[in-house]
């Protein structure tokens, strides 16, 4: 049975998602079918957003609005320039995700800096 040529290439884009195989991309993709297509051009319209309006904080790597990172005294919304945050103390992490689980799951109140990756030793 042939099957829409978009419709597989939407099924291949959602297989790069972590944990997502073949099977569940293509649920995901025929629930999208039957979506309201609002929400469905809601979710198109946040994807580009985060290609267009994010952007890593050169001091820390954690994840920020463009219009955030540029600010000089975000402190409310910037981790890294919060002044009332431990300066000597500093938690190195693999991936800026594990900043958001640090910060909303622990007492923690050092400063950040993601790696973005891991180093061997």
């Amino acid at each position: 049975m042939k099957v829409s040529r978009n419709l597989n290439n939407l099924i291949e884009s959602l297989s790069i998602l972590p944990g997502v195989g073949k099977k569940t991309a293509e649920r995901m993709a025929y629930k999208l079918l039957k979506t309201n297509k609002e929400k469905v051009q809601n979710l198109s319209n946040q994807l580009n957003k985060i290609i267009t309006d994010v952007s890593r904080c050169k001091i820390c790597g954690i994840y920020l609005d463009k219009e955030d990172s540029q600010l000089q005294n975000a402190t409310d919304k910037h981790l890294c320039l919060d002044e009332g945050r431990d300066e000597s103390v500093v938690c190195i992490t693999e991936s800026p995700s594990d900043i958001y689980v640090i910060e909303n799951n622990t007492n923690y109140n050092g400063d950040y800096f993601s790696l973005s990756g891991n180093i061997s030793l």
